[in-house]
């Protein structure tokens, strides 16, 4: 007669032991016997130690009774959260309903292996046939409430406020070496929404008067164009209304003007000029003859 049970398997020299349920204690026990026998055991700590000690050190014991199979799975996590993390138990998940939940990775039986593609869509094909709990329902305001204080007061970024390591960084730096980032794609709502916060996080631009702004030209260009009606609406906007003694009303950027450019035309004819004066220095030369690809004899006046 098949009878629940909650059992043991005893190491007779240290009696350090592992605990588990089962509706059938024969065929459990012959399972058991036969992984570890074969080293395929899922727990390291009991099959480490059945290789130690050998087979002849350990016993397959019943320590309760269980009155109903319904039962016995709530019997097994008394003994688990009584004795895990106990030097003399072998077990390391806390719950026989997810024994591996909680567990450090380094003693999940998994750990370090690599599953097949074939593996992963078993596992991905399970994950999704399970129900979401959350499907249909809706929060209270006073989960939202509750939910909005545990995020002001745990950030998710795990790393705000902190300093990396130079250690550190360059793990991260040699993790992200050749990686793709995939392209940043906005729907037309999204990109809305993305502009309204640029704009509502933007710094307010503060208007210079056009005076500071000419008093950190170059004296060249100071001196060389008239500003007398220009007018300066910002940084990101040309200085318009700029006269070129020799071109005429032109507009440019402030940033041109610090950098001594100025009328467009006006510096095509200073690149233009450069140009020739670089094509007759190559022209100068036999060398330089042959790679622009003209005739040796050819004079350039």
């Amino acid at each position: 007669m098949k009878v629940p049970v909650i059992y043991r398997i005893r190491n007779v020299v240290n009696q350090k032991f592992y605990v588990g349920s089962t509706g059938n204690k024969r065929e459990r026990f012959r399972t058991h016997r036969n992984k570890l026998r074969s080293s395929k055991h899922h727990c390291a700590h009991l099959q480490a130690a059945w290789n130690k000690y050998g087979e002849d050190c350990f016993v397959f014991e019943v320590v309760e009774v269980v009155s109903s199979i319904d039962e016995l799975q709530k019997a097994e996590d008394v003994w688990l959260s009584e004795w895990v993390g106990n030097e003399n138990c072998y077990n390391h998940g806390l719950r026989s309903g997810a024994p591996w939940r909680g567990v450090a990775k380094e003693l999940h039986p998994n750990f370090g292996r690599v599953m097949s593609e074939d593996q992963k869509g078993v596992l991905r094909k399970a994950r999704l046939a399970q129900p979401d709990p959350r499907i249909g329902k809706k929060h209270t305001e006073e989960t939202k409430q509750r939910i909005s204080t545990a995020k002001m007061a745990n950030p998710s970024k795990y790393w705000q406020g902190k300093t990396r390591s130079d250690e550190t960084k360059i793990k991260i730096s040699e993790a992200q070496k050749g990686v793709k980032k995939a392209p940043r794609v906005y729907t037309e709502e999204g990109l809305r929404k993305a502009q309204e916060t640029m704009k509502r996080n933007a710094r307010p631009q503060e208007h210079t008067p056009l005076e500071e702004v000419i008093a950190k030209f170059p004296e060249e260009v100071r001196s060389k164009y008239d500003f007398t009606n220009a007018i300066y609406t910002g940084a990101l906007n040309r200085i318009t209304g700029c006269v070129c003694p020799t071109h005429g009303e032109f507009s440019q950027y402030a940033a041109q003007f610090r950098k001594g450019s100025g009328c467009a035309e006006c510096g095509a004819l200073i690149r233009n000029e450069k140009k020739r004066i670089e094509m007759k220095m190559k022209w100068s030369t036999e060398e330089g003859r042959k790679k622009m690809g003209r005739g040796a004899n050819k004079i350039v006046a």
